[in-house]
Order: C-alpha cells, then sequence, then structure tokens
C-alpha cells in the first residue's frame, strides 16, 4: 500500500508534461503559470494560511530565500517547460526531465566542493549520450549542424533551474512544512507573473483550459508533492528516490496512447540510457 504514494506522484508528475504539451495549443505559458499558481493558493489557504501566520518569524528572517526559491520552481522553470512544449515532444520533455537528479548531484559536487565519484562521471556520461540520442533521434550530423532545437533547449534550461531549486531548499533547510513552503512559492509565482499575464492577450477559459489548469494546478502543485512527501515518511527517502525514474516512462505511455506521439528506436535507447544513467550515479553515490 505503502508503495502506491510515490508511484501517484510519478503519474501525476508525467500527466503533468502531457498538459504542458496540450497547453501549447490551448493557452499561452503565461497564463497558464499564472492561472495554475493562483489555483493552487485558493485551494491551499484555508489549510495553510493560519499556520504560515504563526510561523511569520520564519518567514520574516528567510523572505529572500523564499522569493528565490518561488522564482525558480515557480516562475522559471514552469514557464520554460511551458514554452518548450511549443517545439519539443512530451516524451522528450519527460526523458529530459529526468536528467534532474543528475544535473543536481553534479551542481552538489561544485557548488558544496563535494568530490565526484567516478561512478558519477560514468553515470552521467551514459546520461549525456542517452539525451542526445533522444534530442537527435539518432542523427548526430543534424545535431551538430542545426544545434539543438528551441524546445529541447528551453527544456534543458527548466531542468537545470529546478536542479538548483531542489539544491537551494536542501541546502537552507528553510523550517516550514512543505505545504507552506509550497504556498509561499505560490504567493511569489502568483505576484511576479501577474505584471506578465495583464500583459498577455488572453484565451477563453474553456472546459479544457479549465482542466488543464486545474490538473496543474490541483495535481501537480499539491498531490503530487503530498504524495511524495507520504512516500517518504512511509518508505524513506533512499527507497522512494527511485520511483522518480518512472515519470519519463509514464510520460512516454501516456504521450503514446493520448497524444499520438512516435516513440522510436532511437528515442527509446536513448530515455533508457539516460535514466541508466541517472541510476547509476545516484547508486555510486550512496555507495561512496
Amino acid at each position: 500500500m505503502n508503495y502506491l504514494f510515490p508511484v501517484l506522484a510519478a503519474f501525476l508528475w508525467g500527466g503533468n508534461t502531457i498538459v504542458t504539451k496540450l497547453s501549447a495549443t490551448a493557452i499561452s505559458p503565461i497564463e497558464i503559470s499564472f492561472y495554475r499558481w493562483l489555483l493552487a493558493l485558493l485551494v491551499l489557504t484555508p489549510f495553510v494560511l493560519g499556520g504560515l501566520i504563526r510561523n511569520a518569524a520564519v518567514v520574516a528572517r528567510c523572505y529572500r530565500q523564499l522569493i528565490v526559491l518561488g522564482l525558480l520552481g515557480g516562475v522559471v522553470f514552469q514557464c520554460l517547460a511551458y514554452y518548450a512544449a511549443h517545439s519539443t515532444t512530451a516524451i522528450k520533455m519527460g526523458i529530459i526531465q529526468a536528467l534532474y537528479p543528475l544535473i543536481a548531484l553534479i551542481l552538489t559536487g561544485l557548488l558544496m566542493k563535494q568530490r565526484t565519484t567516478t561512478g558519477t562521471l560514468v553515470g552521467g556520461t551514459i546520461s549525456i549520450i542517452g539525451v542526445v540520442l533522444v534530442i537527435s533521434n539518432g542523427h548526430f550530423a543534424s545535431l551538430l549542424n542545426g544545434g539543438l532545437s528551441i524546445g529541447d533547449a528551453m527544456m534543458l534550461l527548466g531542468t537545470a533551474a529546478f536542479a538548483v531549486y531542489s539544491l537551494l531548499l536542501q541546502r537552507w533547510k528553510i523550517q516550514l512544512p512543505m505545504l507552506q513552503t509550497v504556498y509561499t512559492q505560490a504567493i511569489v509565482a502568483s505576484v511576479a507573473l501577474a505584471p506578465f499575464y495583464l500583459l498577455t492577450e488572453r484565451h477563453a477559459l474553456t472546459g479544457e483550459v479549465l482542466a488543464l489548469v486545474g490538473f496543474a494546478g490541483i495535481g501537480a502543485s499539491i498531490c503530487a508533492p503530498l504524495a511524495w512527501i507520504h512516500a517518504i515518511s512511509r518508505l524513506g527517502a533512499s527507497r522512494t528516490a527511485p520511483f522518480f525514474n518512472l515519470v519519463p516512462v509514464i510520460t512516454a505511455v501516456l504521450a503514446t496512447v493520448l497524444l499520438g506521439e512516435q516513440l522510436t528506436a532511437w528515442i527509446t535507447l536513448g530515455g533508457l540510457l539516460a535514466i541508466g544513467g541517472v541510476i547509476v550515479s545516484e547508486y555510486c553515490r550512496k555507495k561512496a
């Protein structure tokens, strides 16, 4: 029963990549980013605001860090992902996102001066080869001649931003419950995105748009983190972490079934290498 929680979180995050891709033809990236965090803010307020007020001293002490986290996790990462969806596939987005633990591991070594093991370097190399296969679909010459597609580049940059967000979250150790941290992130993101939203040409809030916003704002922003935190409390961080590797797999399955995207042999091989490299790096880190 406990294993249902990390699987649920992975399913919601994988499903959110599909929602991100679907939103590309229904609503602008700024709009869905703003609506998503505004909805999360409204839903969480009755449950979180009282506790946050009681923790006002922590907020006052750490408000700069909370603003940085909100901008990285709620604005930079999300907006880049939504913009990326206009020019890359959901399958590629899911596989590139799977690099986040590896990027975080590399940044930890660089910024915190922790020793990088040979196993981490080997795993990183395997993952990079896998991602190159994915974004080039096996055509290395086209990648060398034309470079990264704008969508793939945005997704890589967004994933790096999320890795920095995760690293800072771990490093700063802000003494707030996770839901209160998510709530402050929703406040920062909503305020930061509001001016851009007001300057953006707005689309009609159709049933499709409301469904996309609802999944992103409640499913991915609230339910998935809660399920993940619950899994860590029941199983421990080390037993929960490998379930994150289900996200690109779930994304690929959903994208093939729901979006009709083609899962080529090169993308499959590249995806397996990318995920395998992350697993090798994580395993060697724990053994070091």
